[in-house]
């Protein structure tokens, strides 16, 4: 009885936003660093198997008392996955809110019509395609396999099944590419009617198959002149930069997404994932540790945690990544840190310089400082 007594009293930590990954892709893309797996139906089909396993722990772990705002399936290529699998998926984490937004990536190529018909049943209600560029040339120097046809036809069809939040990315900065490439290439972009547009500066890691070109990418002035003019065109037709790299229609950010840059709590499910709970950050490892924790009952192989220090300089990063900046007075009651006490000979030479603008004891990046934010930022955060 008084067993019973004290265990009711355990309080459960809340978690509304989660994410599952999905390692597999049939080809590895050019420019592209990730974790991935070769697809195989083998393989996928031992992976759904032990993510239920992982789902269930989460869900009738006592632990947490999931309450889902948002769920997100990264990748790889999450769109390989059968979307009847995606239903059975979300219907087991039955502890989802009614408006919660429900994410999956996708790759234009897996998205046929009867895919997108039995996907709109399975509770998906934002997809986010990987587009990355609608000039041909471009898509197969990145290792992309589809056409532009494709992404106007597979957009085409998602709106007669009533997909009223769909995303896509674009690179930019891929080697020999122009101002004036650039400007064609966000005008189809535009045409496309998206809601949200993610946009992102080519980068080649040392893995990445196209790592040898990595000396032909545009130089840094021509780059954040890319990135300016992407800016303007999106601006020019009604969308709203609402973070560095991301832009949407009105009532269409990404809630995923903000849940990160706002440092809230979040699961992570498959191999790959992270998730990270107060200051406690875990990640799963790649499919062999995954596997290996999920069927000897481990929890999370990989554990950080992270310092006072470490939260208050990711906060910081986090926050001016958002247009909306960072709210110093929150600042100072979550961290104690007085950035103006602090920071001041900086924050003054960047405000003089334009890197900067105070607004309503907000700080926040301006036009001419977000394409430099790793600098700016790096030199606000508590040494």
């Amino acid at each position: 009885m008084g067993q019973n007594v004290q265990e009711s009293k355990i309080v459960k930590k809340v978690i509304n936003h989660l994410y599952i990954h999905y390692p597999f892709c049939t080809s590895r893309c050019g420019y592209c660093s990730f974790y991935t797996e070769a697809f195989s139906w083998a393989r996928q089909t031992e992976y759904l198997k032990l993510l239920q396993v992982e789902i269930n722990s989460y869900v009738y772990n006592s632990r947490y008392d999931l309450q889902l705002d948002t769920i997100y399936f990264g990748g790889g290529t999450p769109s390989l996955l059968s979307s009847g699998y995606t239903s059975v998926l979300t219907s087991i984490i039955s502890e989802k809110n009614k408006e919660c937004e429900i994410t999956l990536e996708c790759n234009p190529i897996t998205m046929t019509e009867a895919y997108i018909k039995v996907l709109k049943l399975s509770g998906v209600n934002r997809l986010s395609i990987g587009i990355q560029s609608m000039n041909e040339k471009n898509l197969k120097y990145l290792g992309r396999r589809h056409s532009p046809k494709q992404v106007i036809d597979v957009v085409s069809k998602l709106r007669k099944k009533k997909y009223n939040n769909i995303s896509g990315d674009l690179i930019y900065g891929i080697p020999h590419q122009t101002l004036a490439d650039v400007e064609k290439d966000i005008e189809e972009f535009i045409k496309l009617g998206l809601d949200h547009i993610s946009i992102y500066c080519l980068s080649l890691d040392d893995d990445a198959p196209l790592a040898k070109d990595k000396k032909l990418i545009p130089k840094d002035e021509i780059v954040a002149d890319m990135y300016q003019l992407i800016c303007h065109k999106l601006r020019e037709v009604g969308f709203e930069q609402y973070e560095i790299s991301n832009f949407a229609k009105k009532n269409k950010y990404s809630r995923h997404n903000l849940a990160y840059w706002q440092q809230k709590d979040y699961l992570g499910l498959g191999p790959g994932a992270y998730r990270t709970l107060g200051d406690s950050r875990c990640h799963n490892g790649e499919y062999a540790q995954w596997k290996d924790a999920i069927e000897f009952g481990r929890d999370c192989p990989n554990k950080e945690d992270l310092s006072k220090k470490d939260l208050l300089n990711e906060y910081i990063m986090l926050q001016l990544r958002l247009n909306r900046g960072l709210d110093l007075e929150e600042l100072n009651l979550k961290y104690g840190f007085k950035i103006w006490d602090e920071k001041k000979n900086i924050l003054r030479k960047f405000i003089d310089t334009g890197y900067l603008e105070e607004n309503q004891k907000r700080l926040c990046l301006t036009d001419k400082s977000r394409f430099i934010s790793n600098y700016v930022i790096s030199e606000l955060m508590e040494e």
